[in-house]
């Protein structure tokens, strides 16, 4: 077919700038789907609002670098935004696409696909070395992915960062993710920051985040910072920091704070700090008929008030489900350790059954802050944890419904899925 070819020309004091946008073969069909394979043809598809229902295939690694002084160095045009949203199948190929600059800060949906609506359909994305900068949703491969939108097999390294909503992978996601991985830097200037996903109200499964998060205000988790009533995680982890700033509350090795929806079958191993309601997996619960089961931590936790509250190994407050979890986090405090517990700061309207904890430091000996203790939160030493018939109620079966194992030589159950 024809290709078509239009330039831009920025003319400054000191040189001449030309940036080509350059019509891609292909139709955009099921049959025909446009054939990106340089920086020309991605940016026509970005600035060309009529084609972003239409079917797009990466043939070629891109480096998107030649475009960070684009339209005023605000960078690349997300694809798809509220108004208008991307509708189409968009295959990566699993082609690097690398140097991807956004600075929009005063902007929501941002990421190389800023807004994926119903129908969309993304996979083999492979961003590397991402600089975004947004407002509300901001991610690297997706901004909002909506119910009807799939997203698979992505990946992203670089940073990410803006006010609300930002996320290492996705900011804000209500459709369905799997076999996903972020190694992103990821801050949030006020809430809602997590390694992969910033908000979720969607499902997320066999996916992984390894970036430091880091935010004001709250909820800022290791993998997601806020989880919402429909949201089901199921079967990630996350390994990276989540530090909160100017005392934020609600931090989580994994998740910031869990307000409904499920959580299944995941860890975390990485630092969760913050001033209240911080602890080594989760930073707290809402009421919105939360759920945490089969899952575990194993890094470290840090309040940094001089009046520590709502802390512990596991999760700060609790107020819902937490069934057959486990701790094995090392507790720190500035302030002192009454306001630690070794499991949960705090247990509220909970329904808590067979969770164990391994006190770090012995001084965070009970399993709730302020000295108390939980009926069904059992303290283990630390090589009791390597034997199965110390943990009551809990089945063994090494499956999905029962994801718990013991490997020979392991230290401490892991779920299925690890080996």
């Amino acid at each position: 077919m024809k290709r078509i070819a239009s330039c831009i020309i920025i003319v400054s004091l000191i040189s001449q700038l030309v940036f080509c946008q350059t019509q891609p073969q292909g139709t955009g069909s099921s049959e025909s789907p446009f054939q990106v394979s340089t920086p020309d043809e991605l940016l026509w598809i970005s600035m060309n609002q009529s084609e972003w229902d239409k079917n797009v295939d990466i043939i070629n690694d891109i480096d998107l670098s030649v475009l960070k002084s684009w339209d005023n160095e605000k960078g690349f045009m997300p694809i798809g935004n509220k108004n208008i949203p991307y509708t189409g199948s968009f295959n990566g190929n699993n082609k690097s696409i690398s140097g991807l600059t956004i600075n929009r800060p005063d902007s929501s949906y941002i990421a190389l696909i800023g807004y994926a609506g119903n129908g969309a359909a993304i996979q083999d994305v492979k961003i590397e070395n991402a600089e975004i900068t947004g407002f509300f949703a901001v991610g690297s491969v997706v901004g909002m992915l909506d119910s009807l939108a799939t997203l698979a097999n992505c990946s992203a390294t670089g940073s990410v960062k803006g006010e609300k909503g930002i996320g290492g992978l996705a900011g804000r996601n209500k459709g369905s993710i799997s076999s996903g991985t972020a190694n992103v830097t990821v801050y949030a200037s006020r809430k809602w920051c997590g390694g992969f996903v910033g908000i979720n109200d969607g499902t997320v499964s066999s996916a992984n985040a390894s970036g430091n998060v880091s935010g004001g205000g709250g909820a800022i988790g290791g993998f997601v910072g806020l989880n919402r009533k429909n949201g089901l995680i199921s079967e990630c982890f996350a390994t990276g920091n989540a530090d909160g700033v100017d005392k934020a509350v609600g931090i989580g090795g994994f998740a910031g704070i869990v307000d409904g929806g499920i959580i299944k079958s995941c860890y975390s191993s990485g630092k969760a700090g913050g001033a209240s309601n911080v602890g080594g997996f989760a930073g707290g619960m809402g009421l919105n008929g939360a759920e945490i089961i089969y899952c575990y931590t194993n890094g470290s936790v840090k309040n940094v008030n001089k009046i520590v509250n709502f802390t512990g190994g596991f999760i700060g407050s609790v107020i819902g489900k937490i069934h057959s979890c486990y701790s094995t986090a090392t507790i720190s405090a500035s302030g002192g350790y009454m306001g630690y517990g070794g499991f949960a700061g705090v247990a509220l309207m909970e329904d808590i059954k067979s969770c164990y904890f391994d006190a770090k430091p012995a001084r965070a000996k009970n399993s709730l802050g302020n000295n108390k203790n939980h009926e069904n939160i059992t303290r283990l030493k630390t090589k009791q944890f390597a034997q199965k018939e110390r943990f009551e109620g809990w089945q063994f079966n090494g499956d999905k419904e029962n994801p718990w194992i013991m490997p020979a030589g392991a230290t401490s159950p892991k779920l299925y899925w690890q080996e």
